[in-house]
């Protein structure tokens, strides 16, 4: 009796500590949203913050990497002051971004308001359309590209064979308008998807009113839609404009040694050169033009567009009204709506207007143009896959499917697939539990501490996004280096989930940003538990959000490359590096059939996420 006694006391004394420590989280919330955040941000301030600080010291002292006496200097700076080259690379760089960020946003704000705005008969269908790219390898779609603009490619048949111009020219490949040609087409997608979501979640009401009251429809686009539109289009420039500024894989394969960008310099000083030091203050350098370029941004637009295209609840407005600064109602909408622009906008009106049904065929025939360009290039590297020549050139000579026979017998690229799947899944699962979780406590929490303010979090979370992939990708190196795991599977692992998670946490966040907490307040009224909530109400209506991210994860991590390239080691391979060391001996067909196979694959995977989603 003694012992049981004992033992029935215990438990009744941790029932009570426990449903004290319930009272106390009730009473501070913050502690919960604060342990949903601990994660996320040891994942991106302990990895990626303590990786940077490598980079930082070994391009301001010497033999910082290698153990031996420091000593302070600034000579790997002021060479980069004082060679012309540099800096005329860097200035290269970031007018390529610019025209690929121009490009995008003119050629995705027609297509992506005609989806939003007309009634389309397969619009689910469409819609997937613009979703399939994001899961189409980066390597693969850069390499359609090649395909296309080299000699005796697609481009040069046409051009030379079929139509007789052209016929003594250096060809299209290896040029600086390769490399934007290629940029436009890898990055539209993140321009397209933005734009259409700001579009979509507009209410038409107001447009249509403004119509009764006179305008037409040119006019009601500028005083109504196109400033609503405007935290999408933020969201897609961003986006765009960084990720191109350091792509790394498009200037690789399509500009050649000549034509080359910012982050191939950096990887050459890292690789080839194995100037640690320089190729350190490189980066810093990059590192500080990419984040003032973001800081900017903050300051004019808000980074919380990048989670949510405007609308909500009024709460969750006046919260993120209250941390944006200026935001984006009073500064870009404003600027906008002056009157020094009424009188132009007033004569475009009177030039453009024209009839609905003329609109309406010149949207659809422009959108299925764009939708040409972001689907032919891949085209042709199917039908080059089953070509009987050893060499992908176009036309085929014949047709042939021995190139898909001889994937079954290379035991190294099924090793690279079955790699890359193993990762891609890891990852996902991580990723979307540690997104889930800073998604909830950055939305949810009302932290008083300015270090934890809404544009503070905002930075740290989307800072895996803004850093220079390739900075990333070297950072990350030489931490593994220290912890002594670089090139194994572990590192490729932690790195991925670093690079995927913010992704998924803006996923999550926009959906919570526009979820209507009443149903959860009702619960809790009728005396639901904290998780009993989440798991009944919260996570039920958010769960398409929580999938979508966790299939974005995966396929940032199947697609990745360029982070991927730094972290790998001799003995371990991803199907990214494996195609791309593939590309280096020449563009064999057989790598136009294991691009067809995951093509395939990709398109399944997307129909049927679109499938899971509309059936629950």
């Amino acid at each position: 009796m003694g012992v049981l006694s004992y033992i029935h006391e215990s438990v009744t004394a941790a029932t009570g500590r426990f449903d004290r420590l319930k009272r106390q989280i009730r009473k501070q919330p913050n502690l919960v949203h604060g342990l949903q955040l601990a994660p996320g941000l040891f994942w991106i301030l302990g990895l990626l913050g303590t990786s940077l600080i490598f980079i930082g010291g070994a391009s301001i002292f010497t033999n910082f990497l290698s153990g031996q006496e420091l000593s302070f200097t600034l000579e790997h700076y002021q060479y980069f002051l004082d060679n012309q080259i540099y800096q005329d690379v860097m200035w290269t760089s970031f007018v390529i971004a610019l025209k690929v960020t121009v490009a995008t946003f003119v050629l995705a704000y027609p297509a992506a308001y005609y989806l939003a705005f007309y009634d389309l008969k397969y619009e689910n269908a469409i819609l997937i359309l613009i979703l399939v790219p994001f899961w189409i390898n980066i390597v693969i779609r850069t390499y359609a590209w090649r395909l296309i603009l080299s000699r005796n490619g697609v481009l040069d048949y046409f051009l030379v064979d079929v139509f007789g111009m052209m016929g003594d020219y250096p060809g299209f490949l290896f040029s600086q308008n390769a490399i934007v040609v290629g940029l436009i087409h890898v990055f539209l997608p993140f321009m397209w998807i933005p734009i259409y979501t700001s579009l979509v979640g507009i209410d038409k009401s107001r447009v249509e009113a403004a119509k009764n009251l006179g305008a037409t429809k040119l006019e009601a686009f500028y005083e109504v839609t196109f400033p609503q539109s405007l935290p999408g289009a933020s969201a897609g420039v961003i986006l765009v404009f960084v990720l191109s500024f350091g792509s790394f894989l498009v200037p690789q394969l399509l500009g050649g040694s000549r034509h080359v960008m910012i982050a191939n310099f950096i990887a050459t000083q890292f690789g080839t050169l194995q100037e640690w030091g320089f190729g350190s203050a490189l980066s810093i350098i990059f590192i500080g033009i990419v984040l003032t370029i973001t800081v900017v941004f903050n300051h004019f637009v808000g980074l919380e567009n990048l989670y949510s295209s405007g609308e909500g609840d009024e709460s969750t407005d006046v919260n993120r009204s209250k941390s944006s600064g200026r935001g984006l109602g009073s500064s870009l909408r404003g600027r906008f709506q002056s009157r020094t622009l009424y009188s132009v906008r007033k004569r475009l009106t009177q030039l453009l207007d024209f009839s609905a049904a003329g609109t309406a065929r010149g949207f659809r025939l422009y959108t299925y143009l764009l939708y040409l360009f972001l689907y032919l290039p891949i085209v042709f590297v199917i039908v080059l896959s089953f070509t009987e020549q050893d060499h992908a050139t176009f036309p085929l000579d014949g047709l042939s499917l021995k190139w898909y026979e001889s994937l079954l017998t290379n035991d190294r690229l099924i090793a690279a697939v079955m790699n890359s799947l193993e990762i891609a899944v890891i990852t996902a699962v991580f990723a979307g539990i540690v997104g889930l979780a800073t998604a909830m406590g950055m939305v949810r929490g009302k932290f008083k501490s300015r270090w934890l303010s809404v544009n503070v979090l905002n930075t740290i979370v989307i800072a895996p996004i803004v850093v220079p992939w390739v900075v990333t990708g070297v950072a990350m190196l030489l931490l593994f280096n220290f912890l002594g795991i670089q090139g194994t599977f572990i590192s490729v692992v932690v790195g991925h989930i670093l690079i995927t998670m913010p992704f998924v946490t803006v996923v999550i966040a926009s959906q919570l940003y526009n979820f209507d907490r009443s149903t959860e307040e009702a619960a809790q009224n009728l005396g639901a538990t904290e998780l009993q909530t989440f798991f009944r109400i919260t996570l039920p209506q958010i769960y398409q959000g929580v999938v979508a991210g966790m299939l974005f994860a995966f396929t940032l991590s199947f697609d990745n490359f360029t982070q991927t390239f730094f972290w790998v080691g001799t003995g371990f391979q991803t199907l990214p590096i494996k195609i791309f060391g593939m590309l280096r001996t020449g563009m064999t067909p057989d790598i136009n059939a294991i691009s067809t196979v995951i093509l395939i694959f990709s398109v399944a995977l997307v129909v049927s996420a679109e499938r899971l989603a509309t059936r629950f």
